[in-house]
């Protein structure tokens, strides 16, 4: 068993067209701010089975699912790695603008060693890259942030902005270093870019072709295992 806790920040451009006035360009994957409350996610994963391991996930704006199946680390093994399937749903997110978010995504996953270090108990820690490349399809929220009004004082604290949920498919790849001590929580550090294949909003309104994630993630097991347990996906 393993939990983990994760924490991501999101980069984007996008571009919403509105009738008679001037287009908006910002960026859109966020949630009001766009540095969220950490954690941004907590994790609880299990593995029966060497090859295979199931995952659960809560945050602030949704909740997931997912399993694996893979060839796991060893030590001295060149290549670990695995392929993921999982959902997403706003349904168990704090705030009710994000709750009909959906998705279902698929990736294949690669962690090839990069080093293993050794002392006079053994091995004492596995260093790997992550590459995987996926698709995800499903309804996603963005923002648009609207320049403010002088003629129209603020009400309060806080600022304006379009809400937009649309349906997308999105290809996904992931580059990133995992690294794995003996006793102490690994640690996963990536950076996730994505493309919009396909993209519906009503009016066709908002433009938004790529974006890209920053990912940092920190995992404990229990019991505590040698350092060749298999990497965790962010």
């Amino acid at each position: 068993m393993s939990v983990a806790l994760d924490y991501s920040i999101a980069f984007n451009a996008a571009r919403l067209e509105r009738a008679g006035q001037s287009d908006l360009h910002d960026a859109s994957d966020y949630y009001w701010v766009n540095f969220p409350i950490f954690p941004r996610r907590f994790e609880l994963r299990l593995a029966p089975l060497s090859w295979l391991d199931v995952g659960g996930d809560a945050g602030w704006l949704d909740g997931g699912f997912d399993v694996r199946f893979g060839l796991p680390s060893r030590p001295h093994r060149f290549l670990a790695g695995n392929l993921a399937l999982g959902a997403r749903s706003g349904e168990p997110g704090t705030f009710k603008d994000t709750k009909a978010t959906h998705s279902l995504w698929g990736r294949v996953e690669a962690y090839p060693l990069l080093y293993e270090s050794f002392d006079a108990w053994g091995l004492s820690a596995t260093h790997r890259g992550m590459l995987a490349l996926g698709i995800n399809s499903g309804v996603f929220y963005h923002q648009v942030a609207e320049p403010e009004d002088p003629r129209e004082p603020m009400e309060g604290p806080g600022f304006s902005a379009v809400q937009i949920l649309r349906q997308e498919l999105r290809l996904e790849a992931a580059i990133g270093y995992w690294f794995k001590p003996r006793r102490i929580p690994a640690l996963l550090a990536g950076v996730e870019p994505y493309w919009v294949l396909a993209g519906e909003h009503p009016q066709d309104a908002y433009h938004q072709k790529w974006g890209v994630v920053l990912v940092l993630r920190g995992a404990l097991v229990f019991p505590f295992e040698p350092a060749a347990a298999a990497p965790a996906r962010p």
